[in-house]
Parts: structure tokens; C-alpha cells; sequence
């Protein structure tokens, strides 16, 4: 093998590489032309050549994944997972990447962490959800710790109290039990640990209108089912049992029933 071209071009040294039957291209830094001292017409030797095989490698990986930091930010672990799916890559390569990566300030967990605890708060994310995050992200648990003790109780809570607002508007035609449990629920679900709080401030009261308006609702989406599926005497007992599964008051149920029935009977 004889290097018959060497050419700068993008912030990257192009070597060309041939002999009688194959032509071959290396795209290298910089740095590893200088410390491999290639020069035009030099003869390769089977270690040199495995030399510019292996820089060509680092070179290649290392642009790719520069490339992916620039649209956004990732995790030391991202980045090694990232990695694994270029098979030639050698594990020394690998770690000289990532090391060169995170001494350059191109990598840094502390930021990642941040990063994704700034798009949570925008997002109205609890802390708990967002340490889940940054754990599955294979974020260190100290970085995470110091990084959520930015975040104090009272910031939480609010974003907690807008969450459950916003909630609050796309309950629909439920019971006040069933409501409370699902508010609680998905606060719970979006990370949020000061529930009790959340749900003191926002202080939804029961109103009995609504009561009666979302059970009949409820009855009004299951009839025709359970007209087909039921005799016209078990009817109000699957009626009972359903709507009391719903967290509907018992005598309300009953009386609404007592309605129906007359209603049908006349």
C-alpha cells in the first residue's frame, strides 16, 4: 500500500491509499496525521496501515456523535449505548472518545441533568418523575441529587397547583370520589410528592348539580349494553353495581334509579 493523496478538507486530513487491486480512503483528524507523520508516496507497512484504519474509525465516530450533541443533549451512558452500534469500534477507541468528549466540555452529565430538569419544569413535571428520567438516562444519583435541590418545596408546589388546574379542566362527567382519585393519581404519575398540599390549595368541592349530571352520563353510555346484556329485572342492580364503582354516592344512585324506572314505567 502506497499513500498517493493527502488533502485537507473540512477540519479533517483525506488520505488516499492505494496498490495494484484497491483504492481506499482514510478521513482523519488533524492531530493523528501529525502524530502518524504521513507523508505523499510513503510505503505502508501493515502496522502503519492498521494505524490510519484505526484513526479513521475515531475520526468517523467522533464527528457522528459531535453532530448529535449539537441537536441536543446526552448522557455519558447515551452516548457509550450510542456507540456499541458501530461493531468495529475498539473498546480503547470508545473510551478515548467519550474521554475526549467530556474533557472538551462537549459532555458533561451535570448539564444533561439540567438540561432535562429545565424542559420538565417547562413540561409542569414533578422532581420525582424527572429523577426517574435522569436515572434511566444513567445520569449519576449525586448529580441528580444536587441537581433537583435547586428546585425548592414552594417552586414545587406551584408548578404541582398550575398541573392540577390544568388537570381539572379535562375532567369530564365523572364523579367528585372518581375525580379526586384521578387528579391524585396523575399528579402522583407526573412526579409530583407533596400531593396532600396540591390538593388542600386547589380545594375541589363537591357540587351536587354536577353529581347528578355526570351520573346520568354514566347510565346514558352504558344503557344500550346493558339493556342487551340484562333482563329488565337486573337491570337496576347492573346499574347500581356500576355506578357505585364509579364512586358514586350510594342514595344518589338509588334515587336516580328510582327516576328511571318510573320515567320507563309510564
Amino acid at each position: 500500500m502506497r499513500i498517493e493523496k493527502i488533502k485537507a478538507e473540512n477540519n479533517s486530513i483525506v488520505i488516499a491509499v492505494e496498490d495494484e487491486q484497491n483504492k481506499i480512503r482514510f478521513r482523519i483528524s488533524l492531530d493523528d496525521f501529525l502524530r502518524l507523520g504521513c507523508k505523499k508516496g510513503q510505503e505502508l507497512d501493515q502496522q502503519k496501515f492498521e494505524s490510519l484504519q484505526k484513526a479513521h474509525r475515531y475520526y468517523f465516530c467522533y464527528r457522528k456523535c459531535c453532530n448529535k450533541l449539537q441537536l441536543k443533549d446526552y448522557s455519558v451512558k447515551e452516548i457509550s449505548d450510542y456507540l456499541d452500534k458501530y461493531v468495529d469500534l475498539l473498546a480503547d477507541e470508545k473510551e478515548k472518545i467519550i474521554n475526549d468528549l467530556i474533557s472538551q466540555n462537549f459532555l458533561r452529565d451535570e448539564l444533561t441533568a439540567e438540561s432535562q430538569l429545565y424542559c420538565d419544569q417547562v413540561k409542569l413535571i414533578g422532581k420525582k418523575k424527572s429523577a426517574y428520567k435522569m436515572r434511566k438516562r444513567g445520569i449519576d444519583k449525586q448529580i441528580i441529587d444536587d441537581t433537583l435541590s435547586k428546585i425548592d418545596n414552594e417552586e414545587e408546589m406551584q408548578r404541582g397547583i398550575i398541573k392540577g388546574k390544568q388537570l381539572l379542566k379535562t375532567i369530564k362527567n365523572k364523579s367528585y370520589k372518581e375525580t379526586i382519585y384521578y387528579l391524585r393519581n396523575k399528579l402522583s404519575e407526573e412526579g409530583f410528592g407533596n400531593i396532600d398540599e396540591i390538593m388542600s390549595d386547589l380545594a375541589v368541592e363537591y357540587d351536587q348539580e354536577k353529581e347528578v349530571s355526570a351520573l346520568i352520563y354514566q347510565m346514558k353510555k352504558i344503557s344500550r349494553l346493558y339493556k342487551k346484556r340484562y333482563s329488565k329485572k337486573a337491570l337496576s342492580s347492573a346499574y347500581y353495581k356500576y355506578l357505585l364503582s364509579k364512586g358514586f354516592e350510594s342514595n344518589l344512585i338509588a334515587q336516580e334509579l328510582a327516576k328511571e324506572n318510573e320515567n320507563e314505567d309510564m
